[in-house]
């Protein structure tokens, strides 16, 4: 996988992990899930893991995760948890898990628990340890991993689930399949679709749209269609109109992607607009983020 397209794979997971961890625990890590204190906020510490790790020999991520929380017991104890989304099989990864928690160890003086969730479409890669010995001396770390694609074996309980954390698995899973992309797109419509037909907030829906849509990539011609098939969805069927402002005046304007002046023109029209990120704008039209951010200078 280029750079690019683990990009495109990790920005999206990292920002669905910072608002659906709760559902992610509840759904994938559900022993321990009921051992965390909810009315307690979570505390994303990503930015001092991206401190200890920078200049680690195994490569640092920005997928990695470190999250505090608090646990149900007497003593109110707050633990770490270390968690590493991995999109492609990687041979160190295990050394990578060991040297990040061990320099976790070091900074805090907490107790942690790491864990792995990994992405790729490759059964066999299963890393879930890692060990060292010399002579009489011994050490082995053990972390738990959780294998999307074994959700391939739980499909119809990923459709019937109200957890919001369902919708992106069965997204993950659906940008990994090889078939035909007129069957991708019913697919990516399909799962559109689930997510009008359960209580999510218009903040929940738009969060779960932009991901479904980032994940599941589709050629240009598909895309439009896409578009309209979900503008007429929420219209027809739902009475909802919750696709976030970008879209909404793609839409508007009934234009492609493809174009370089098209896109160059609705680019400087959603630079105006409160609300939506450069990031945003650049997964719409195709526009590079460095381009955006002449474009905005030259308009400012």
């Amino acid at each position: 996988m280029t750079t690019k397209n683990r990009q495109e794979t990790d920005l999206p997971w990292k920002y669905i992990l910072s608002l659906y961890f709760k559902p992610f625990m509840e759904l994938c890590w559900q022993k321990r899930a009921t051992e965390i204190n909810w009315n307690k906020k979570p505390r994303f510490l990503d930015k001092e893991l991206i401190k200890i790790t920078k200049d680690a020999a195994t490569g640092n991520r920005v997928i990695d995760k470190l999250i505090e929380v608090e646990l149900i017991d007497g003593n109110r104890c707050c633990i770490l948890i270390h968690l590493e989304v991995q999109s492609t099989k990687q041979a160190d990864f295990s050394k990578r898990m060991f040297v990040y928690r061990y320099r976790l160890r070091d900074v805090y003086e907490k107790p942690i628990a790491s864990m792995a969730l990994l992405l790729d479409d490759d059964p066999s890669w299963r890393p879930c340890s890692y060990s060292e010995s010399l002579w009489d001396s011994e050490i082995t770390m053990r972390f738990p991993i959780i294998k999307l694609i074994d959700y391939n074996e739980q499909i119809q309980g990923l459709e019937q689930s109200t957890n919001p954390f369902a919708i992106i698995i069965l997204a993950q899973l659906t940008a990994l399949k090889k078939q035909e992309i007129e069957l991708k797109l019913t697919q990516k419509l399909q799962i559109t679709r689930k997510l009008y037909t359960l209580n999510f907030s218009k903040k929940e829906v738009l969060a779960l749209f932009r991901f479904i849509d980032w994940i599941i990539s589709l050629p240009k011609e598909c895309e439009a269609e896409y578009m309209k098939n979900v503008a007429k969805l929420e219209k027809e069927e739902f009475g909802k109109n919750f696709i976030c402002p970008a879209e909404q005046l793609w839409l508007e304007e009934g234009m492609e992607k493809g174009s370089a002046i098209t896109a160059q023109k609705i680019a400087m029209k959603m630079l105006d607009k409160k609300g939506i990120s450069i990031a945003e704008i650049a997964k719409i039209t195709g526009i590079s983020i460095t381009e955006l951010k002449r474009l905005k200078d030259k308009k400012h």
